[in-house]
């Protein structure tokens, strides 16, 4: 059904977002009235959009990834929160089954704590992060994963694991990770499991194997622009847009304090230097909007 312009339909929270064979996607969210399992989509860049409510979509900040042959929902901190593909551009969904998982291997977090399986395909992954190389492997790491996990087979149905990440990597929740034209993948923010942002940059050149970190983890906005090292604010959950080459703008995001319950939003926006993802700038898409 159409999505009227000003109605509760656009008021979402926590939706995943996603761009795949030229339609703009919104899944799942909150609303007041709690989690929404709608899959909604527009191919006219956002000026209208069709909302279906679909099975196991009701999920709270999943991630949507696009590879050549399907659409992939990755996550979400619901109890429905592992990975599942459509074929059919988010009509239906089937969930990737366990096969090449070692079961007790995956972490997930019921009730708050974080426990071992099993939890793989139905509740893991609550945390992680995730990109697409190649055109087709999905990549997951972080959210208490000691490695990352990666597809070994076009669908998913089998997978493998990649080489051991650093502890900085293992024990991100929130953050957020992209692949860019060179294949390789940029993870980018989340938290500590005790929820302590981070405000750092790490890379994979090698499908996730390993990582190397581009910007030290600065808790504040950075230093002057002018010095060697200048970083964007701390958070989890934001919202990343690459456009151009290798120009990376990094939206909005929590930054949660661990000593109150309240929830900090970001308001701001950073955005990279061109072809550089170590430097960052909030003043930079201000002062150039043809990088926009």
């Amino acid at each position: 059904t159409p999505a009227p312009g000003g109605s509760l339909d656009y008021q979402r929270a926590e939706a995943g977002s996603g761009y795949c064979n030229g339609t703009l996607f919104r899944i799942g969210g909150t609303t007041s009235t709690g989690v929404v399992g709608e899959v909604c989509k527009s191919r006219d860049h956002g000026v209208s959009w069709n909302c279906d409510t679909v099975p196991g979509m009701a999920r709270k900040n999943p991630q949507i990834l696009c590879t050549r042959d399907y659409l992939y929902v990755v996550g979400g901190a619901t109890g429905a929160s592992g990975i599942v593909r459509s074929a059919d551009m988010g009509a239906t969904f089937t969930a990737i089954g366990d096969e090449g998982f070692e079961i007790t291997s995956i972490p997930s977090e019921v009730d708050g704590i974080w426990q071992y399986g099993p939890e793989f395909p139905y509740s893991g992954f609550e945390g992680a992060a995730a990109g697409v190389v190649a055109d087709w492997k999905v990549v997951v790491c972080g959210g208490g994963l000691e490695k990352c996990w990666k597809c070994a087979s076009v669908n998913c149905a089998h997978w493998e694991q990649g080489g051991k990440v650093a502890e900085q990597v293992r024990d991100r929740v929130g953050g957020r990770m992209f692949a860019n034209g060179h294949g390789d993948l940029i993870l980018i923010g989340g938290t500590t499991a005790a929820g302590v942002p981070y405000s750092d940059v790490w890379r994979s050149r090698d499908g996730g194997d390993t990582f190397e970190q581009l910007t030290a983890n600065i808790a504040s906005d950075g230093v002057d622009k002018t010095g060697v090292s200048y970083t964007f604010a701390p958070r989890m959950d934001s919202c990343l847009v690459q456009t151009g080459d290798d120009t990376l703008h990094i939206i909005g995001g929590r930054n949660d304090s661990v000593s109150s319950t309240a929830t900090m939003f970001q308001n701001d926006w950073y955005t990279s230097y061109p072809g550089r993802l170590d430097y960052y700038d909030s003043n930079f898409a201000a002062a150039n909007e043809h990088y926009i």
